[in-house]
């Protein structure tokens, strides 16, 4: 359970981090 439990923090921080990429480039883009 400890390695399926770190694999679901790990996923969500992936999600995460994406998330905030996306938002922060949807930004640049409209800042152009």
């Amino acid at each position: 359970m400890n390695l399926a439990d770190g694999v679901d923090e790990e996923a969500a921080e992936a999600v995460i981090a994406g998330t905030s990429n996306r938002t922060v480039n949807a930004a640049s883009q409209n800042l152009r």
